[in-house]
């Protein structure tokens, strides 16, 4: 489903009378608030779990390096980044494969002036710079190809054909729950909300957890 159709979705799950909205744009009143929620919504889904994100959030980044090379661009990277997992990081030769270690900046700057101007060697080290730029503790000896994970930038939605980008179309469900949730909150909706938690929950834990193990969520109750 597309924007709209998320809206006009989540406008029947609510109960709400007539047809909703025929466009994302130029709204007001109910209107407007439903098609807010439905980007909120998006929003809440796309960065909910931090420590531990939502599998369809995480990339894999690859990029070759020249020998000598000390730093990349992080600004080529398709979708862009958020932030580093720092759990993947590793330099591939032709007949290795090195791993790396995750750094914040302010720990490895102190080492990238200690070693400036030295021989080049093999790093082991990596952190993205204040600029956003992604640096070795030291320059590449030869060529090699850069392999980590990061976070993608949460994805706005914001004309009617704009699609999300969970990984099938029956989890664009989720969005709609989660939207009718914030509709229930707000007009003391109850069973709507009971209806749209359920519903919520159920696909949220299957997202993350296709083997249908129990995951428990905390969610906002309704005031």
């Amino acid at each position: 489903m597309n924007y709209l159709q998320l809206v006009q979705r989540t406008w029947r799950e609510c109960g709400l009378a007539g047809e909703g909205p025929a466009g994302v744009s130029g709204q007001r009143g109910m209107e407007r608030r439903i098609v807010d929620w439905v980007a909120e919504a998006w929003s809440e889904i796309q960065g909910s779990r931090q420590s531990d994100p939502l599998p369809f959030m995480l990339c894999r980044a690859s990029l070759p390096l020249a020998a000598g090379v000390q730093s990349a661009s992080l600004a080529v990277l398709t979708p862009p980044l958020r932030q580093p997992d720092i759990s993947y990081a590793r330099l591939v030769y032709p007949d290795r494969v090195v791993p790396l270690s995750w750094r914040t900046w302010d720990e490895l700057r102190p080492l990238v002036e200690l070693r400036n101007g030295t021989a080049a060697g093999t790093p082991a080290l990596l952190a993205v710079d204040f600029q956003r730029q992604l640096r070795l503790d030291r320059p590449l000896a030869r060529d090699a190809l850069l392999e980590f994970d990061y976070l993608r930038q949460a994805q706005q939605l914001q004309a009617d054909g704009d699609v999300p980008i969970l990984p099938d179309e029956q989890d664009h469900l989720l969005i709609v729950w989660r939207a009718a949730m914030l509709y229930a909150g707000f007009d003391s909706a109850s069973e709507v909300y009971q209806t749209a938690q359920a519903n919520y929950l159920r696909m949220l834990a299957r997202l993350v957890n296709p083997s249908g193990e129990l995951v428990r969520w905390d969610v906002r109750p309704l005031a």
